[in-house]
């Protein structure tokens, strides 16, 4: 499959920071569980890149989504597990974690942010997704990981990204700020499908 997302540059704030993973959580479904997985996918790029398109906004063309500084920040297969876990009220807790290889340097003044995700396989499970019109995020999809054009609309998945001030010196003692996005669709039909 082949997916982009927009998400909003004011959601990050003012300032420049480092993207060094990304979190995403189960669907719970109408207040219910999602399901516990392990699964390795055995081929994922991921990019980043700065966009002039925003939410609703996004081109079916995904080449003319994609912004000067993109940036591959994971490439080859991706474990990718969830232990299903309560969240707050009746959502999933954020244990679906995708660290990157190389973070991401983002200054919301040069744009929106887009995710790029290329992925051959499929998930067992859905992830929680959101489709409101009108919000921070969407998202163009289509099954072909090599496709040029895709399908938009205004689904997004939930996530969470880790962050770090540009410049700031790491501190092991300390957990970085996660800065959390309802965005709608990263992959497949509704929500990130699960494999059949």
């Amino acid at each position: 499959m082949r997916y982009q997302q927009v998400y909003l540059a004011s959601e990050f704030g003012p300032d420049a920071l480092n993207i060094g993973a990304m979190l995403f959580r189960p669907d719970g479904g109408n207040g219910g569980s999602g399901n516990q997985f392990s699964t390795d996918l055995p081929s994922a790029q991921i990019n980043l890149s700065t966009t002039p398109n925003g939410p609703d906004g996004l081109s079916s063309t995904f080449a003319d989504n994609v912004g000067l500084d993109d940036t591959n920040v994971h490439a080859g297969s991706l474990p990718l597990s969830s232990a299903d876990a309560a969240g707050p009220g009746n959502t999933r807790a954020f244990d679906i974690i995708i660290p990157f290889t190389t973070p991401f340097f983002y200054n919301p003044a040069l744009g929106n942010l887009l995710l790029d995700v290329r992925v051959v396989g499929g998930l067992s499970t859905q992830f929680d997704a959101d489709e409101t019109f009108g919000d921070s995020v969407s998202r163009v999809f289509s099954d072909d990981s090599a496709a040029s054009t895709g399908i938009p609309d205004t689904l997004g998945l939930v996530t969470k990204f880790q962050t770090s001030p540009v410049n700031a010196v790491p501190d092991p003692a300390s957990s970085m700020s996660l800065l959390m996005m309802g965005f709608s669709g990263l992959f497949a039909a509704r929500r990130w499908t699960k494999s059949n």
